[in-house]
């Protein structure tokens, strides 16, 4: 996902495959992956979802009793499109391949919506990023990785101050989080867990480990 890097001059990467800083105009990019009818295909969402994402803490109107918000969503579809292409792309680029990761039986079937625009049949769940950093949110980017939400295997990603998660397993969702879910929610609520400091995430240690090391170019 391009050009989400707001004011900043240049992007700030980190990764627990190398050393130090990547610093760059844009992220990762693999031009081998689609050609472009594909990559228009897959991408159907992507102008949703950048709008959506740059603007919805000034569009979200709170909600009575919690610190949740009420955000429009009104094509749910294209921010469900959204997150099955991030996902569907991160694990079928040069990286993902590299890597080993793997969709399994979901990865046909993700295509094969894509490129009919639906009906949708993974579950995405939305939230607001709980990380901060000296008591201020932090917006990080997240790439995807699978991981499990309690009792649910999902593929998390994270983008301006929003986790996403696109769950790959047969188990429906509680009926209490669905009014979490981007599928058919127009508005979708914007929920927050607990605010953690960076410092506070086993996960990140690692790659913040790195990245303190020499910068890496290229």
């Amino acid at each position: 996902m391009l050009d989400m890097k707001g004011t900043s001059a240049q992007l700030v990467g980190g990764s627990l495959l190398r050393d130090g800083v990547k610093l760059g105009q844009n992220g990762e990019w693999d031009d081998n992956l689609l050609c472009d009818d594909h990559e228009k295909e897959l991408g159907a969402g992507d102008d949703y979802a950048i709008d959506f994402c740059r603007t919805w803490r000034n569009k979200g109107r709170p909600r009575t009793g919690d610190r949740a918000l009420d955000v429009p969503n009104p094509e749910p579809d294209k921010l469900v499109h959204f997150a099955y292409g991030v996902v569907w792309r991160h694990v079928q680029c040069q990286h993902g391949r590299a890597n080993g990761l793997k969709l399994g039986p979901y990865g046909d079937d993700m295509l094969e919506e894509m490129q009919n625009r639906g009906p949708y049949s993974l579950q995405l769940f939305v939230g607001r990023n709980p990380l901060t950093l000296q008591g201020q949110h932090v917006d990080i980017a997240v790439g995807p990785y699978r991981v499990r939400m309690d009792a649910w295997s999902v593929w998390h990603f994270t983008i301006a101050g929003l986790d996403f998660y696109l769950k790959t397993d047969r188990r429906s969702f509680p009926d209490s989080w669905l009014p979490y879910l981007g599928n058919g929610n127009d508005p979708i609520v914007i929920g927050q867990t607990a605010e953690r400091g960076m410092h506070e995430v086993p996960k990140l240690f690692p790659v913040l480990r790195r990245m303190r090391r020499t910068t890496w170019k290229g």
